[in-house]
């Protein structure tokens, strides 16, 4: 196969948003489309990734089918233009990315075409695209989408809006979710807030996975002292609510990396006082006018 498939770093990120809000919430997985449109160079590209009505659980989704009837047409005629194939993907959550006897069953639902598209995604960064060729006989051909770059942001609220207003459980039960513009503090610090939990919200979450890979490096003797703190204070200039304490001297990093936990180095940006003006009224209104605009913005515009 000469073919290559392709998607941008902001529908990528998108995908793999909606995963790890639907696990964070409901503990499930989740499924939804994109349409893959053929370039110039015969490589596939591919774009728009939605979540449609659907039933979830940690084990399988089931798309809603007026839902995805709706869908496809809209998207037909979006792409009428274009050598065009519709892609369904799902999520593992915090499994393996295979193919499940589920997955083959609904994959050759799409069999009364030439060739079709799927993907699978998990939470741990891995994922596995079959293209499937139905005529004249079934072929599979297993392979990976290549990522453009791009740069590190915060999940936009509406991911999770959208997966509450569209995905319901057999049996739901509410679980607690922490909004991602709510206030932070430090879990070593005394408050009248309610911390959110360092493990909880997801810049956090790579922060220490960032640092428990740098250290090591460092430890190793794969990065020096100038390169660790390079590498930190790139990561703290794209991060929003949290950031990558400096060390200042050689020495201390190397105490650091033996008696401190990764997670101790991640501290929360914000001051008390930042903190208690959230909670007004007109900070409120402010953030609910701002969240659609950076919704947005944070996907290039692709709503």
């Amino acid at each position: 196969m000469n073919q290559s498939f392709y998607t941008s770093e902001a529908n990528w990120q998108k995908l793999h948003d909606y995963a790890q809000v639907a696990h964070d919430i409901h503990k499930s997985e989740i499924g939804g489309m994109l349409v893959a449109v053929e370039d110039k160079d015969g490589d596939w590209i591919l774009e728009d990734p939605v979540i449609l009505k659907q039933v979830i659980s940690a084990g399988n989704c089931v798309l809603d089918k007026e839902a995805l009837a709706v869908y496809y047409t809209k998207a037909g005629v979006k792409h009428r233009k274009s050598n065009f194939r519709f892609v369904w993907w799902h999520s593992h959550h915090m499994m393996d990315a295979f193919w499940s006897g589920t997955d083959l069953t609904a994959i050759k639902e799409y069999s009364d075409g030439d060739f079709s598209f799927a993907l699978v995604i998990n939470l741990k960064g891995k994922h596995i695209f079959r293209v499937s060729s139905w005529k004249p006989f079934a072929m599979h051909i297993d392979t990976k989408v290549e990522i453009l770059d791009g740069i590190e942001r915060k999940i936009p609220n509406k991911i999770a809006k959208d997966i509450e207003k569209l995905c319901t459980k057999p049996m739901y039960k509410p679980v607690q979710y922490h909004n991602r513009h709510a206030p932070i503090v430090n879990r070593q610090q005394t408050s009248l807030l309610n911390p959110v939990d360092i493990d909880s919200d997801q810049e956090a979450i790579r922060a220490v996975s960032l640092v428990t890979s740098i250290n090591y490096r460092f430890a190793a003797g794969e990065l020096s002292f100038v390169e660790w703190n390079k590498i930190v204070n790139d990561a703290n200039l794209r991060m929003n609510d949290w950031y990558i304490d400096d060390v200042l001297s050689e020495a201390q990093l190397k105490k650091d990396v033996v008696h401190r936990k990764s997670e101790d180095f991640i501290e929360p940006l914000y001051s008390a006082e930042d903190m208690a003006v959230w909670g007004s009224t007109e900070s409120k209104r402010v953030d609910e006018q701002k969240e659609e605009w950076y919704f947005n913005q944070s996907y290039g515009g692709i709503y």
